[in-house]
């Protein structure tokens, strides 16, 4: 069994600390191996032309690294008719697609720390992440201000959710 790193997961200490806060319905782009969600949608379903808000309020998203702009895309989609997206994603480091994020995100926030995300072939997680990362809320209230920004420390969160 091969997995390239589009389909390594999220490990599950930074998804239960993100689902405390967000009570997610629904995993967007995940597969069998590492759906977060009992509900989820994985290549077949093609995440990016269902209707989120169908299938609850709050959907969780770590979108293939390789083409993270389509799903960003489809997040504002979904934040304009009053889903929340909340994506786990590389740390912005001047890219294009980066511009929207600051546009219409309702919350950034910085993970300090490198995240090491789980292998399903090695079965564990694996370092060498080259990029730190955030996760960005985009919902309706991106229309009132600008995103709030905050910072939090990977190795709090671990020892919080091991």
């Amino acid at each position: 069994m091969s997995f390239d790193r589009d389909t390594w997961a999220t490990p599950q200490y930074l998804f239960s600390w993100l689902n405390e806060i967000y009570a997610f319905d629904i995993d967007l782009c995940a597969n069998e191996e590492n759906s977060k969600c009992e509900e989820y949608f994985d290549i077949k379903d093609n995440s990016l032309i269902q209707a989120w808000g169908d299938y609850g309020s709050v959907g969780f998203c770590n979108p293939p690294y390789s083409n993270i702009k389509p799903w960003i895309e489809k997040a504002i989609k979904e934040a304009k008719k009053g889903f929340t997206t909340v994506m786990l994603i590389p740390t912005p480091n001047g890219e294009s697609c980066y511009k929207d994020v600051f546009t219409f995100a309702t919350k950034i926030t910085f993970i300090t720390g490198r995240i090491a995300f789980y292998n399903p072939v090695e079965m564990r997680e694996v370092g060498g992440n080259t990029r730190g990362s955030c996760v960005v809320e985009f919902s309706r209230k991106f229309e009132l201000s600008a995103p709030i920004t905050n910072h939090y420390l990977r190795d709090s969160i671990k020892e919080l959710y091991k």
